[in-house]
């Protein structure tokens, strides 16, 4: 049997994928997806499949992409494994190491000096000029002068 005659075999006994939901998000699915078998077979392609329909289920097309071709890396070359990793709720695999540096480059980028020395966040400094500690520092600030 091959690789079509496989896949037009599962439309018929199970019907056609988009009258399902995603087995992965639960959204509409597009796609039967290969979960695995002991009878794999593999086309000339390289695509693996089996005969049976029940070694498949419906996903959507990134689910399906997904499962087809797991991660092993983030787009900045960190190792997605371990401590580094975390499952977003959607399902996305997320990168801790790319979120400690966005969160450092975003905390560099709203850091501001107030004329008292103090360093502040630019969302917050009018808070902290309105605190005693500022008038404190200020005044020894201008008395240094």
């Amino acid at each position: 049997m091959s690789y079509s005659t496989a896949h037009d075999r599962i439309a018929r006994v199970r019907g056609k994928a988009i009258q399902h939901k995603c087995c992965s998000c639960g959204g509409p699915a597009r796609q039967w997806a290969y979960q695995g078998s002991d009878q794999e077979l593999v086309n000339e392609a390289g695509l693996r499949y089996s005969e049976n329909p029940d070694d498949y289920a419906p996903m959507c097309s990134s689910c399906h992409k997904r499962l087809d071709v797991p991660k092993t890396h983030c787009t900045q070359g960190h190792e997605l494994a371990g401590e580094n990793l975390s499952i977003r709720p959607q399902g996305w695999l997320a990168c801790k190491q790319c979120r400690r540096d966005w969160v450092r480059a975003q905390r560099a980028q709203n850091r501001v000096i107030c004329e008292c020395g103090a360093e502040s966040d630019k969302h917050k400094l009018a808070a902290h000029r309105a605190t005693e500690r500022h008038s404190l520092r200020l005044r020894a600030v201008k008395e240094d002068a």
